[in-house]
């Protein structure tokens, strides 16, 4: 099924396949990363326009503010996508942790 889900055989603990949503965590967990990278490219693209403003490029002000503006919601977006990845990694270890415990007391 999709989504990192399975259908439960009778006698089986779980219906989580493990390995699709630890497989999701990472590349949460990649997307993350490649969004704080994009976040130090923006900053450093506001500093260079706001240097080259100074020197009196008018058009630049209004870029480094464009850029700016779009900076935060990187920011959020790479927070949120390490969240879903932590997020998603914790709900692997509880379920295996259930699996672990309760195996033995699921009837067939």
């Amino acid at each position: 099924m999709a989504m990192g889900w399975t259908t439960v055989a009778p006698g089986t603990a779980s219906g989580m396949d493990y390995d699709a949503v630890t497989g999701m965590a990472t590349g949460f967990d990649t997307t993350g990363d490649t969004l704080q990278v994009v976040s130090q490219a923006l900053t450093a693209a506001i500093a260079l326009l706001l240097a080259s403003a100074f020197m009196g490029n008018p058009g630049a002000a209004a870029q480094a503010a464009y850029l700016a503006n779009i900076k935060p919601k990187v920011d959020r977006l790479a927070a949120t996508c390490e969240e879903f990845g932590q997020d998603l990694r914790t709900a692997v270890a509880k379920r295996e942790e259930q699996d672990g415990t309760t195996a033995g007391q699921i009837p067939d």
